[in-house]
């Protein structure tokens, strides 16, 4: 992005003097036009870039000026160079540039800079979920834009029933769990959550709003996350498994479950909760001969009648 390169050139020219516009443009990857116009929006923008003519000219800072960059150190570096998949931010096209981070070593040691170099190969984050393939979010950059100039947005939603409705909202922020993108907006006097994959269409209106200077969008999604989480349908079941399969079954999904008793073979006794009725009985058959449901009796009938069709289907 432009604002990064901007960045870049500005510590190009603190930590290496003069640079020409060709060493700018190949360090950059960037046309030695794109450079030129570059340094006339920071010159514009009041940096104060010295032009020096001749075989040994370029581009320089004006010895008093100094970005205030001192401050960094080698693990302020080890967090920008964390390597990632390609994370949500890149749906916005804010993809982090590790050239441009880069540029931050001169401003360490020797020493440092291979530490943290070697550091930035040895971790990487992946924000992914398995075998989950990523939304298609076709307006997601639209309401990043609304967003922005806090323009208001007509929307087509399409609720978990299937049901489309219309509505105009103010998009006060936008939100990524793991690779799943929401927006937080206000619709009348509410501030509702709607998740942009189900978003079936959108128009941006040529009308603003102002965001309460009370919201805060990292304390408004804490509280709604711990409301839905507390407050979806739950369906409890008391099952037999072993330590193992207990094990495997918790590790797959973050379940809400208590631990009743081990029995003699060593089998866990546990109390579980699930979304409804159909989910308990989708998990549980996902496990096969390594679960048995001691009640709810409806469950544990609904369990055996479908054995007996798959046993039907496939005898």
């Amino acid at each position: 992005m432009r604002a990064d390169r901007l960045v870049a050139i500005i510590l190009l020219l603190q930590t290496e003097g003069t640079v020409s516009a060709k060493m700018l443009a190949s360090r950059l990857e960037v046309s030695e036009r794109t450079i030129y116009r570059d340094i006339d929006a920071l010159s514009f923008a009041g940096i104060p870039i010295i032009s020096l003519r001749g075989s040994c000219g370029g581009f320089t800072l004006d010895e008093h000026f100094r970005t205030n960059v001192s401050g960094i150190n080698l693990t302020d570096i080890k967090k920008l160079l964390v390597r990632q998949s390609a994370d949500p931010l890149a749906d916005l096209g804010l993809n982090t540039n590790y050239r441009i981070i880069y540029k931050l070593f001169p401003s360490l040691s020797s020493n440092q800079r291979k530490q943290a170099d070697q550091f930035s190969k040895r971790i990487y984050l992946d924000s992914t979920t398995w075998f989950n393939e990523q939304e298609a979010v076709p307006f997601l950059k639209l309401i990043y834009e609304a967003m922005y100039s806090n323009l208001w947005l007509l929307i087509d939603y399409v609720k978990k029933n299937g049901d489309v409705i219309s509505r105009q909202v103010a998009p006060y922020g936008l939100v990524a769990k793991t690779d799943t993108w929401y927006m937080v907006a206000s619709h009348g006097e509410d501030i509702r959550v709607y998740r942009v994959s189900r978003i079936h269409d959108i128009k941006s209106v040529a009308k603003s709003f102002l965001i309460p200077k009370s919201f805060e969008l990292d304390q408004f999604w804490n509280k709604w996350c711990h409301y839905f989480e507390t407050s979806r349908p739950k369906y409890s079941a008391t099952l037999r498994m072993s330590l193992e399969t207990l094990h495997e079954f918790l590790v797959s999904e973050n379940r809400n479950f208590q631990q009743l008793s081990e029995e003699k073979d060593g089998k866990q006794l546990i109390c579980i909760q699930f979304e409804n009725f159909a989910h308990a009985v989708r998990e549980i058959l996902s496990l096969g001969s390594e679960v048995e449901v001691i009640k709810p009796n409806e469950l544990r009938k609904e369990i055996s009648n479908q054995i007996k069709r798959l046993y039907e289907i496939y005898q």
